[in-house]
């Protein structure tokens, strides 16, 4: 991989990763299943890609040619976080690849019981899974950053200790000249130990003692970070070679390679004792028990220098001289399980036997290498670094990075997640955001990564985290990869993320950007059709909080030319319509939606909303809608024989194509009127108002036969389900539609036949007739001119009744034989003289 791609783009990366595997569901279910070895092997595994990435981009901050400046606190984060995929990688391994097949040390044993104590000990590793995960985790923490070397300049001293030597050759030179008092008079390594004038014990020169001082912290640094042979290499290198074969002699490191397996695995048990006695010429004293009685009292000797005390405490496995010059929570915990890892071979040897046991004994353990009991397991190891409060050792063991190392090793990845979940928003408050965003890159992908090894965590944990980490990569502007993460959720919750995540979106995308990112959805496994539902009704929910219900009293509809504003919440509402309708297989659900929309902008007198709605919405849908709507008198819905689905489908489809009926309804009036406007004037050609006239006349004529046709046709009386709650709202909504329309349909089908009584005479006629169709028992349209119960809205029969009755009166004036020409309505028409609804109805039907 790039190194500058990955360090500008670590999300993609990441991403990229997981794309070469299957992202995992909430219980571990794959979409296809990698296979274990993959994600588990040391060059190509999911944890060392990671891990990978994470190295290319410190490199990159850390380059001369780096154009950010960089701060150690992001460089601790990352290394970190590089740490903690490299332990969770090697410890997953171990833990979920099969064991090698290994001969038992006791088998060893009795086939040879001269088994030298080094290859005992190898198969002693191999046999105890405890202890061989303890070796893996005390190898971690001696693996130092690669960019960041712990070994500092040591000034390298030709001839040992120069500056006691040269004192010394003075002093004979000059017999009995001036002198060191107390300076040593013997040059062996336990001259400076020994007490002054004891067999030339006494101090070194000054300029030797500092020298000694600084090295001893060197070689303590190559010991710690398993260096071995370095750290003798710098022995010989200051003529103290001496030291190094005092330490290498205690085998450093010897057991922290555990069995060879590419060597030993498969090997019978004469083929592995030859290997062992190759491995035991090459390392440490064969005698370990008497080299280690002798560590062990320099280790606990407290007249000689911390560091050198502490050098064969990590050898003899003594922590109490350990301890005082580890500072960091990794030093800290790799002295605790170094020490556990002697106490526990000392303690097997003892438990097996052989020659070598017997013949030269076991080292006993010593008092304090394991707190809390000697037999006690890694817990008690990180409980009491966390109570360390000396160089912030208790604030870093509370780190997010080493909580996730320790639980992981503590195999307690519920109670990491469990916390972790509860403290993302304590978190996001507390940390600069890129550390933020890189914290819950960490813990989404360590989710993942568990899924797909079959170690899932709790979902309600996992989900929380995935989605923190979805709302990063959303306000990080990755939103191109918020789909391949949201569908990590699982069953339903995917689909409810992903649609957040779409609602967010800026309503004025246009309707192609909304459609690549819901098919996106779709590319990632997710349900098209449920993102797309849940999406939508998400938006509607937000937008209907600050719109007024429909409690609110009946609206007085005088004005349908009331503009939509672009940003307000009904412009949203249409705009949402988009997201069902950019696919065929969401055109049901589009039905459902705008249909709920269309009733509540005309239950709420937005007839310009609701007339805007239908017309953003595709000729398509209204193609589907033809064709799954059902005639009344269909056999098969007079049978009930309809499928549930295509029923229910049929019902929305219908009542779509009626309310696109009441707009054509409404238009087809409406051009009335604005052609009326277009009336010759007076004195203008006779042949071009005869013309005028009769393009006037038949446009009435269609408008007055398509309102009559709406009107008897049981307009939105769709035979709905009273016991469902769903239609029976909706029925409640269907009722206030109708009883806002149909009125208001008649109204003004009756003023422009009224106003075009004097260019058709014929419509004065036609406008008495509507109240024989109002009082029809089988329409029942009156009713939809009573007050609904429980509303404070006026009396439209009334109203009606005296527009009848001023009607009425017109057109008996109208038959005076002084009536005549197209000319205006006179202003002398009788509108005054009301008539009951009866008197009008039995004076037609006479």
């Amino acid at each position: 991989m790039d190194v500058a791609s990955s360090s500008a783009e670590p999300f993609q990366a990441f991403a990229s990763i997981l794309s070469s595997c299957s992202l995992a569901g909430p219980s571990g279910a794959k979409q296809s299943s990698p296979e274990l070895d993959d994600l588990l092997d040391d060059q190509r595994g999911l944890g060392i890609r990671f891990a990978s990435v994470l190295e290319e981009m410190v490199a990159a901050k850390l380059s001369p040619t780096a154009t950010q400046i960089t701060t150690e606190e992001e460089i601790q984060s990352l290394s970190l976080e590089l740490s903690a995929w490299k332990l969770m990688h090697s410890l997953l391994s171990d833990r979920l690849r099969p064991p090698s097949p290994t001969v038992s040390p006791q088998e060893l044993l009795n086939h040879n019981p001269y088994t030298p104590p080094l290859t005992v000990i190898q198969h002693i590793i191999s046999e105890d899974t405890e202890l061989a995960e303890w070796v893996l985790i005390h190898r971690h923490f001696m693996t130092p950053d690669p960019w960041r070397s712990p070994f500092g300049m040591v000034e390298r001293r030709e001839g040992g200790w120069v500056a006691s030597k040269a004192a010394l050759k003075r002093g004979k030179v000059t017999a009995g000249g001036p002198r060191q008092k107390d300076l040593v008079r013997a040059l062996d390594p336990d001259a400076p130990v020994r007490q002054v004038g004891v067999r030339g014990g006494g101090e070194l020169a000054p300029e030797d003692h500092n020298h000694t001082l600084s090295l001893l912290p060197a070689l303590f640094t190559y010991l710690r970070y398993g260096l071995s042979d370095e750290c003798a290499a710098l022995c010989r290198a200051n003529d103290q070679s001496w030291l190094g074969a005092s330490l290498v002699g205690g085998g450093s490191g010897w057991w922290v390679s555990g069995l060879n397996e590419k060597d030993e695995a498969g090997m019978d048990v004469e083929d592995q004792e030859i290997q062992g006695d190759m491995n035991d010429a090459e390392v440490g004293n064969r005698n370990r028990t008497l080299w280690k009685k002798i560590g062990r009292a320099v280790a606990t000797n407290d007249k000689l220098p911390v560091y050198e005390r502490a050098l064969y405490g990590i050898l003899t496995g003594y922590l109490p001289a350990v301890l005082p010059v580890c500072r960091s929570w990794e030093d800290h915990v790799w002295a605790r399980i170094n020490a556990r890892i002697e106490d526990r071979i000392d303690r097997k040897l003892k438990e097996l036997g052989g020659f070598w046991a017997e013949e030269l004994g076991v080292p006993e353990s010593g008092e304090g290498e394991s707190e809390g009991g000697k037999s006690s397991g890694l817990e008690e190891v990180f409980k009491s670094v966390m109570q360390i409060e000396r160089d912030g050792v208790a604030a870093a063991a509370r780190d997010p990075y080493r909580m996730a190392m320790m639980y992981i090793i503590l195999g307690r990845t519920d109670i990491l997640f469990s916390q972790f979940a509860d403290s993302v928003p304590r978190i996001k408050q507390s940390v600069a955001p890129h550390l933020y965003s890189q914290l819950l890159r960490f813990f989404a992908h360590l989710v993942l990564y568990l899924r797909l090894l079959d170690k899932s965590p709790p979902v309600e944990f996992a989900n929380i985290i995935l989605q923190a980490y979805l709302d990063v990569l959303e306000k990080e502007g990755r939103t191109e990869l918020v789909a391949v993460y949201a569908g990590s959720l699982g069953e339903r919750h995917a689909e409810e993320s992903y649609s957040r995540f779409l609602k967010d979106m800026n309503p004025r995308v246009s309707k192609e950007e909304k459609s690549v990112a819901l098919f996106r959805a779709k590319e990632n496994g997710l349900d098209l059709v449920e993102v797309a539902k849940i999406t939508v009704r998400l938006i509607m929910g937000e937008a209907f909080i600050a719109l007024p219900g429909l409690e609110h009293p009946e609206p007085d509809i005088t004005d349908f030319d009331t503009n939509v504003i672009e940003g307000g919440q009904d412009w949203i509402l249409i705009r949402s319509l988009e997201w069902l309708t950019v696919s065929d297989e969401t055109f049901p659900e589009a039905l459902i939606q705008s249909n709920a929309l269309v009733r509540y902008f005309l239950a709420s007198g937005k007839v310009h909303a609701a007339k805007e709605l239908l017309l953003e919405l595709p000729r398509k849908l209204l193609d589907f809608s033809i064709k799954h709507a059902s005639s009344p008198s269909s056999s098969s819905s007079v049978l009930g024989d309809e499928p549930e689905g295509e029923s229910e489908l049929s019902s929305f489809a219908n009542e779509y194509l009626q309310h696109i009926e009441l707009f054509e309804v409404l238009g087809a009036l409406t051009k009335c009127v604005e052609m009326m406007t277009t009336r010759p004037r007076a004195g203008t050609l006779k042949i071009d108002q005869l013309e005028w006239q009769k393009n006037f006349t038949s446009l009435v004529d269609r408008a007055y036969t398509s309102t009559l046709d709406l009107l008897k046709s049981d307009w939105l009386r769709l035979g709905l389900d009273a016991e469902s709650e769903e239609e029976s709202q909706r029925s409640i909504e269907l009722a206030r539609v109708r009883h806002l329309f149909v009125p208001e349909l008649v109204f003004r089908v009756h003023t422009l036949l009224v106003d075009t009584r004097d260019i058709i005479p014929q419509n004065l006629g036609k406008a008495l007739e509507l109240p024989v169709l109002l009082a029809n028992e089988e329409t029942k349209l009156y009713v939809e001119f009573i007050p609904l119960p429980n509303s404070n809205t006026r009396n439209r029969l009334a109203d009606y009744l005296d527009l009848v009755s001023q009607t009425s009166m017109a057109c008996l004036q109208d038959q005076k034989p002084d009536r005549e020409g197209l000319g205006g309505p006179r202003p002398d028409d009788p509108f005054r003289a009301p008539l009951s609804f009866a008197q009008v109805v039995r004076g037609l039907s006479s």
